[in-house]
């Protein structure tokens, strides 16, 4: 459903960072011990996830016309949903920052501005 990183390139990222960083880390044979059987968890996820699935022959066309200026009925929301299905992987909470349609409401603040993303003038949570 999402693109990158996709499961296996999380793993091996994890993984390549408990090797490099926290393993040398510990003098504890205890906490070597477990980072290492974290490792191995983690390179059996890589092995064990499915490859990338390609990018659909729909999905380029699409993007090919939207490029050339060729957009159709339908299109935006085709797009819509795409967004939010990988969004509801990704990140769940963030569509809720969004109304119905997955489009971003500027809402304004008492000062002006409005709230979404590049509006706030506070550093934002993570969901």
């Amino acid at each position: 459903m999402t693109e990158r990183p996709n499961a296996r390139e999380l793993a091996a990222a994890v993984r390549e960072f408990l090797e490099t960083e926290i393993l040398p880390a510990f003098d504890d044979q205890r906490m070597r011990f477990r980072t290492r059987v974290a490792m191995n968890a983690l390179s059996i996820v890589e092995r064990e996830s499915p490859p990338p699935a390609p990018t659909s022959d729909e999905d380029v066309e699409l993007a090919r016309r939207i490029r050339a200026g060729d957009v159709r009925e339908g299109d935006l929301e085709a797009i819509r949903t795409s967004v939010s299905e990988k969004l509801l992987v990704a990140s769940p909470g963030y569509l809720e920052r969004y109304d119905d349609r997955g489009l971003a409401e500027a809402r304004p603040r008492d000062e002006g501005g409005g709230e979404g993303p590049g509006f706030s003038q506070t550093p934002s949570r993570r969901p």
